[in-house]
C-alpha cells in the first residue's frame, strides 16, 4: 500500500507508541503510568531525583530542594514568621535568607551602591570652589582607574531623580548634557531646560538635608553657600580639555569640604537623610513583613535592583527581585506591585545588597549557561570546599578533605556542618528575576552530596593517575561542540548541562540521560583531534569520561544492570560493552607496537566510531589485523611483548563471549570508559616498566623481561604519518 503524501503546510504530528491515541486525544495519562512529582525532596546526600531532566519547560520554574529534616522542622512551626525563613513562601524565604546574609557580607549601606566616582569638588568654608580634580588610583602598570566608593543609589528612567550630595555633573554642578560624540565643541555652561530641572531638584534635596539637621554642619553650610552664590569659582577649576568636560558631565562628582578627608554624602546625617528619603518614596503603609514578621513600613516596590551584568538574560539596567506591574500578574484584578508579597524596607534593601555582593564574588558564585548560582552560609563562614568544583586537587587531597567531612569535623576549622547552607540559581527575563532553583539544607548534607559527586565522577587520567577530575565547567563543555573561529577556540556546552551538573554536585540529583548521547557523540566526532591537538583531546576526553561515569552511577537501578566501572581499570567487570572497549584499546596498542609511526591511518582513525556503536561489525577486521601485527612483533624480536598482548587479547575475547552486534547509548558510554581506562592502565604499566628499567640500570643489574608495548604516552592517532 502506498504511503500517503503529507500535504504541504501541515506539519505531521507523530504520537509515541507508548501512549494510546485516545489517551493523548483526551489529554489524560494512560493507566499504570505514574505522574512525576512536582517537587523534589532531598533526604540525604544521595537522593533519588529520577525526574530531574534537562527540559526546556523547566526554565523559569521555581524549584526548591528541602531535606526531610528541614521539612519536619517547618511542619512543627505554628506560624509562618514565628521562625523566620522556615515556611513555604518561596519569595519571602529567599529574601529573608538574603537579608540575614547581608549582616555578614561586605555590602554597602542601605540605599547605597558602590560605583566609580571619578571626580572630586572641594569647597571652601566661604562657599567657593577650590579644586575639581580626578579621583584616580594608579596601578603597577601605570594605568589610572577611577576610585570606587559607596554613593546614593537611584533607578532613573524618564523622571528626574537626584542623588544626595553626589551626582553627575549635570545634576550636581549644573552642566549642560554633552551632545553626541563627533559633534561640535561642547559648551558646558549652556544647560537646557531638562538640565536646569535636574540641577534644581538636586539643589532642593541639599536644602532639605540642611533643614533636617538638628545642629549646623560646616560642610553642608559651605555647600549651600556655594549654591546660593551661583557656583562661585566653578569656571576657574573647570577642566580645559573638551573630553574631560564631557566625562565630568556624565560621571559622579563627590563633594568635599576643605580640610575634611571624607565626602559629604557619607556623613552620618547624610546617610540617615537618604535612607529616610528612600523609605518615604517606596513605603506608603505599615504592616507585618511576610519575610521577617516585624511590624514596619512596607515597600510598594523594591527600592533598588540587581545590576544587569550579574543577571544572565536581563533586559534592563537593574533587575527587580519581585513585582507585579499589571493586575493579572498577581492573580487579582485589583492588586499590583508588592501587595501580595509584603516586604519591609530593611528586608528589601538587605536582600538586594546581599544578592548583588554574592553574585559579584567569584568565591560565592558560579556562572552557567544562561543562569547564575550563588551560595552562602547562615553564619557567614566561607569554607573552601566548594572551590574544589572549579579547581579539583589530586585525589589524595580530595579524599582527605571528605574523610574529615564524614568524620564530622568543622570545615577549615570554622564552618560547623550543622550550619544552614543556601544556594540560589537565577536568571533574568526583561526587568524581572527568575528563580531557577532554591536549595535550603545544612552544610553537612551539602558537603556529603559534594563528596558523592567526586566519588561518582572520579576517573584516573591517562598518564596522571593522581588527577581524577576536571573542573565542572570543563566537564559541561566536553559534551558540546568545539570549533575554531578566527584563530579562537570556541567550546559550547549543551543547553542546561552546567546547571544540571552543579545541581548534581550540590543536591545529589542525576543529570539528564541525554548528556550521555552528547558525550559519546562528541567522543566519536573528535577522535581526529587526538593527532592535531593531543593536549586538548586529553583534557576533553578525560572530562567526558568523568561525565559518563557520573551519569552511569546515578542512572536508575534495575535487575541485571551492568556494573559501573571504578575510577581505574576494573578487571572484575565482565560487562560485554566495557570489555569491547578494552579490547579495542589493546588492538590499538598492538598496532602501535608493531608499526610505530609508519602508519597512514590507524585503526582508531578508521573504525573508532563504528567499534563504539557496532562492535561486531569491526571485530573480524580487527582480529585479522591483530594476527598480522603479532607476527610482525615476533619476527622483529619482540616475542615477550607479542606473548603478553596475545594473552590479554585472548582473555578479553573469552570473557566477552558473543560480540555485541549493536550497543545502545548506555552501552556506548561503558565502551568508552573501557577504552579510556585500558589506555590509562597501559600507560601506567609502561611508566612502571620504564622506572624499573632505569632502577636496574642504576644498580648495574640486567633489565627484567616484560611487556613494553607502550614505551610512551601517545594519543590514539598521534602515530599516523602527517601529509
Amino acid at each position: 500500500m502506498a504511503r500517503p503524501v503529507q500535504p504541504p503546510g501541515r506539519p505531521r504530528r507523530i504520537l509515541p507508541a507508548a501512549i494510546p491515541r485516545d489517551a493523548r486525544a483526551c489529554r489524560r495519562r494512560p493507566a499504570g503510568r505514574s505522574r512525576p512529582p512536582t517537587n523534589r525532596v532531598i533526604a540525604g546526600p544521595r537522593p533519588d531525583a529520577s525526574h530531574d531532566h534537562l527540559r526546556r519547560g523547566d526554565r523559569g520554574r521555581g524549584l526548591r530542594v528541602v531535606p526531610r529534616a528541614t521539612r519536619e522542622r517547618q511542619d512543627d512551626c505554628p506560624a509562618p514568621w514565628r521562625e523566620p525563613g522556615r515556611h513555604y513562601l518561596e519569595c519571602t524565604v529567599i529574601i529573608r535568607a538574603l537579608a540575614d546574609a547581608a549582616r555578614h557580607l561586605d555590602v554597602p549601606l542601605d540605599g547605597y551602591q558602590v560605583k566609580a566616582t571619578p571626580w572630586a569638588l572641594t569647597l571652601s568654608p566661604a562657599g567657593r570652589a577650590v579644586s575639581l580634580v580626578p579621583l584616580e588610583l594608579t596601578g603597577a602598570d601605570g594605568k589610572a582607574t577611577p576610585i570606587r566608593q559607596a554613593v546614593p543609589k537611584v533607578t532613573r528612567t524618564v523622571n528626574v531623580a537626584p542623588q544626595l550630595a553626589c551626582d553627575t555633573g549635570v545634576y550636581a554642578i549644573g552642566m549642560a548634557r554633552p551632545p553626541a560624540a563627533g559633534s561640535d565643541r561642547y559648551d558646558w555652561a549652556a544647560p537646557g531646560a531638562r538640565d536646569i530641572e535636574c540641577h534644581a531638584a538636586w539643589t532642593q534635596m541639599a536644602r532639605d538635608w540642611a533643614a533636617s539637621l538638628a545642629e549646623p554642619d560646616d560642610g553642608v553650610q559651605a555647600l549651600l553657600a556655594w549654591l546660593d552664590s551661583g557656583r562661585l569659582g566653578l569656571a576657574d577649576v573647570m577642566p580645559e580639555a573638551d573630553a574631560d568636560r564631557r566625562a565630568l558631565a556624565i560621571g559622579n562628582v563627590a563633594i568635599y569640604a576643605q580640610g575634611d578627608p571624607g565626602p559629604l554624602h557619607l556623613r552620618p546625617s547624610a546617610v540617615a537623610f537618604w535612607q529616610a528619603h528612600v523609605n518615604a518614596a517606596k513605603s506608603h503603609h505599615r504592616g507585618p513583613c511576610s519575610s521577617c514578621g516585624r511590624e514596619s513600613a512596607l515597600v510598594d516596590t523594591f527600592p533598588t535592583g540587581v545590576p544587569k551584568r550579574l543577571v544572565p538574560g536581563a533586559g534592563q539596567a537593574t533587575v527587580a527581585l519581585t513585582s507585579a506591574n499589571f493586575a493579572t500578574s498577581s492573580r487579582d484584578l485589583k492588586i499590583t506591585q508588592l501587595a501580595n508579597a509584603r516586604i519591609c524596607a530593611a528586608c528589601a534593601l538587605g536582600g538586594v545588597a546581599a544578592l548583588t555582593a554574592l553574585a559579584d564574588d567569584r568565591n560565592h558564585s558560579w556562572t552557567g549557561d544562561d543562569a547564575r548560582t550563588v551560595w552562602w552560609l547562615r553564619s557567614g563562614a566561607a569554607p573552601s570546599i566548594f572551590s574544589l568544583l572549579d579547581a579539583p586537587p589530586p585525589a589524595e587531597d580530595v579524599r582527605r578533605i571528605f574523610d574529615q567531612v564524614r568524620a564530622g569535623a568543622p570545615l577549615d576549622g570554622l564552618a560547623s556542618l550543622d550550619d544552614e547552607y543556601y544556594a540560589l540559581t537565577f536568571s533574568g527575563r526583561g526587568p524581572r528575576l527568575i528563580v531557577r532553583s532554591w536549595v535550603d539544607t545544612t552544610l553537612g548534607e551539602a558537603a556529603l552530596s559534594l563528596a558523592a559527586y567526586f566519588d561518582d565522577s572520579a576517573v584516573a587520567r591517562i598518564g596522571q593517575p593522581e588527577r581524577q577530575w576536571q573542573p565542572l565547567w570543563k566537564i559541561a563543555k566536553s559534551a558540546g561542540t568545539r570549533r575554531t573561529k578566527s584563530g579562537t577556540v570556541l567550546e559550547e556546552a549543551p543547553h542546561g548541562a552546567h546547571d544540571a551538573l552543579l545541581r548534581a554536585a550540590l543536591t545529589g540529583s542525576s543529570p539528564a540521560q541525554g548528556l550521555l548521547a552528547c558525550a559519546t557523540a562528541r567522543s566519536r566526532a573528535e577522535i581526529g583531534l587526538a593527532a592535531d591537538e593531543p593536549h586538548a583531546w586529553r583534557d576533553r576526553e578525560h572530562a567526558r569520561a568523568c561525565l559518563v561515569r557520573l551519569i552511569l552511577n546515578r542512572s536508575p537501578q534495575w535487575k541485571g544492570r551492568p556494573p559501573v566501572p571504578g575510577p581505574t581499570l576494573d578487571p572484575d567487570n565482565h560487562d560485554p560493552a566495557y570489555l569491547c572497549g578494552r579490547l579495542f584499546a589493546e588492538y590499538e596498542g598492538l598496532q602501535r607496537s608493531a608499526l610505530g609511526s609508519d602508519v597512514n591511518a590507524t585503526i582508531t582513525d578508521r573504525v573508532y566510531g563504528k567499534a563504539m556503536v557496532s562492535p561486531l561489525m569491526v571485530y573480524p577486521s580487527l582480529d585479522r589485523l591483530g594476527k598480522a601485527h603479532l607476527r610482525k612483533l615476533r619476527t622483529s624480536g619482540k616475542e615477550g611483548a607479542a606473548a603478553a598482548i596475545d594473552r590479554r587479547v585472548t582473555s578479553l575475547v573469552a570473557s566477552i563471549g558473543p560480540i555485541p552486534a549493536a550497543l545502545d547509548v548506555s552501552g556506548q558510554a561503558r565502551w568508552m570508559l573501557g577504552y579510556y581506562q585500558q589506555r590509562a592502565a597501559s600507560a601506567a604499566r609502561a611508566h612502571a616498566a620504564k622506572e624499573a628499567k632505569e632502577a636496574s640500570a642504576a644498580a648495574g643489574l640486567p633489565p627484567e623481561p616484560g611487556d613494553t608495548t607502550e614505551q610512551q604516552i601517545t594519543s590514539p592517532t598521534q602515530t599516523r604519518n602527517q601529509p
